[in-house]
């Protein structure tokens, strides 16, 4: 997820604006899922190779949202430790 972050590049962005950044990651987790779900299930009805390209586009979806969680905790390890080099 590619966000335009304002003022928070300055070290100064908005709380609720990390909050929501952080609530949306179930959202996000979801949707990945169940986008390859219904890309696999698409599949394998025009290809007739029912469920195996189902299985594997359920799979590719768990790895992307997976992805975008360690991205998450990535970014808010490195804010935290900005936040701490500004305050010490």
């Amino acid at each position: 997820m590619c966000m335009k972050r304002g003022s928070d590049e300055s070290g100064g962005g908005a709380p609720w604006f990390k909050a929501l950044q952080h609530a949306s990651l179930g959202i996000q987790m979801a949707l990945a899922v169940v986008v390859g779900y219904f890309i696999g299930h698409w599949l394998d009805g025009v290809l007739d190779t029912a469920p195996y390209m189902m299985i594997l586009w359920v799979v590719i979806g768990v790895v992307t949202g997976m992805r975008e969680l360690y991205r998450a905790a990535q970014r808010a390890a490195r804010d935290m430790d900005d936040s701490d080099e500004d305050s010490g």
